[in-house]
């Protein structure tokens, strides 16, 4: 085995070990990882800033988008509520000797008619919030990064 192997071996052992500590972190961690989704909000919280500075958005668009993205999260975590009375709803027609399907439809559709809108807003606000040709980069690096993690 040639020195060029072993360096390589090493290398790629280096960082499959480091980025399993990470996970192992992350899942086991004390701040609780991902069980109580703080890994993920950093995490993702990283790749925003990352992505604000590959588009080049000034300090007050930065602070106009983290605020769109807490809104958004904030909304999203209001409708916990609404999907644990869906379930409950949904179990209770379960055991029931006929199923309501309307009310459950309409109970279904009212839980996704909040999120759409929270996320529609979300969208609306940020299109407002970056120039057209960071909106254009900003569409070039979703999608890069969607085909990396599809791939």
């Amino acid at each position: 085995m040639g020195i060029g192997t072993v360096v390589l071996v090493s290398v790629l052992t280096f960082f499959v070990l480091g980025g399993l500590r990470r996970l192992a972190w992350m899942r086991y961690g004390r701040r609780g990882g991902w069980r109580h989704g703080h890994g993920r909000r950093r995490m993702g919280g990283w790749f925003l800033e990352r992505f604000l500075d590959e588009v080049g958005a000034s300090e007050e668009q930065k602070g106009k988008v983290r605020g769109i993205r807490q809104r958004l999260f904030e909304g999203m975590g209001s409708l916990r509520s609404a999907r644990r009375e869906l379930v409950d709803r949904a179990l209770d027609g379960l055991a029931q000797e006929q199923l309501a399907t309307a009310e459950l439809d309409s109970a279904v559709d009212a839980v996704i008619g909040k999120a759409r809108a929270e996320v529609r807003q979300a969208f609306v606000d940020l299109h407002a919030a970056l120039t057209p040709d960071q909106r254009r980069r900003a569409v070039e690096l979703a999608r890069r990064r969607l085909a990396h993690f599809q791939a």
